[in-house]
């Protein structure tokens, strides 16, 4: 099936990237600026500097409590001294729209914050603090609302992507990874449906019809139904290796209880073992 000319795709103009350490930017920062400028859009590099409740201290806790303030307000000094490396760095990288940002608080919170202006955001997974483990990758992607490209570690995604594989229920999570996903899979040369179990819905609600979505933006679309063990989480991974992707596109499952995230079975094997680059939305 061929692209209709003119075919609609939704925006990802914006594109977020975590920067753990600025004194690594480039390498960080990289992947992030390739989408970028694959896509003609503008990137935001976001160093996030944790702030929490110090460790106990022997000595006096209200001394112990400034000393921690004072390192926090050093390393976001020192991190805004990277924003003209950066620019100039991103320049020659093909982004014509680069801004370097720095805030100190509650990861998931700054990364909501700046999501506020941009469509996604690239996060790395296996880095060196806890925000980089699955479950800290899981807390901002089902907390930040934006959609997360969550890269294994040392794969570096090309555009655009040959193959992408769509995890697909009918859930309200699903489809809006999947539209969150409408550049990356018009500019595809092939989208795998992987169709598991439709999601129960209520009959008076409105229905999404993926097939016309997608032939409606994508050169080539196959579907492939996965039944009983392949809709697992290993079971989803072997059959978007099987199908030769290059990208998974899922809905991310997840619900709070208090101030933690309940993760979905599917969504943690997927975050803890893809080998492959995932665009999740929740």
């Amino acid at each position: 099936m061929v692209r209709p000319t003119g075919s609609r795709e939704t925006a990802m103009q914006d594109v977020l990237v975590r920067i753990v350490d600025p004194a690594n930017f480039e390498r960080e920062a990289r992947p992030a600026a390739r989408i970028a400028a694959g896509l003609g859009g503008s990137l935001t590099a976001l160093h996030a500097v944790p702030i929490g409740v110090p460790p106990p201290s022997l000595y006096d806790p209200g001394l112990a409590l400034a000393e921690w303030a004072t390192c926090a307000e050093r390393e976001v000094r020192d991190a805004r001294g990277k924003a003209a490396a950066f620019q100039s760095w991103a320049q020659a990288m093909g982004v014509a729209n680069a801004t370097w940002t720095v805030g100190a608080g509650h990861v998931p919170d700054l990364i909501a914050q700046a999501g506020a202006w941009n469509d996604l955001v690239v996060l790395r997974r296996g880095g060196p603090d806890a925000w980089s483990s699955p479950d800290g990758i899981a807390r901002i992607v089902l907390g930040s609302g934006l959609p997360g490209l969550v890269l294994p570690p040392a794969v570096e995604p090309e555009l655009p992507v040959a193959t992408v594989a769509i995890a697909w229920n009918g859930s309200a999570e699903a489809i809006r990874a999947v539209h969150a996903a409408g550049p990356l899979l018009a500019r595809a040369h092939r989208v795998v449906v992987l169709a598991g179990t439709p999601q129960p819905r209520s009959a008076l609600a409105p229905e999404f019809h993926l097939q016309p979505w997608l032939e409606a933006r994508a050169a080539c679309v196959v579907w492939h139904t996965l039944e009983g063990e392949a809709q697992t989480g290993a079971g989803l991974l072997d059959a978007a290796a099987g199908c030769g992707a290059d990208l998974l596109v899922m809905g991310a499952y997840g619900r709070s209880r208090a101030s933690e995230w309940l993760l979905g079975g599917v969504t943690r094997h997927v975050l803890q073992h893809a080998a492959l680059p995932v665009l999740m939305r929740h």
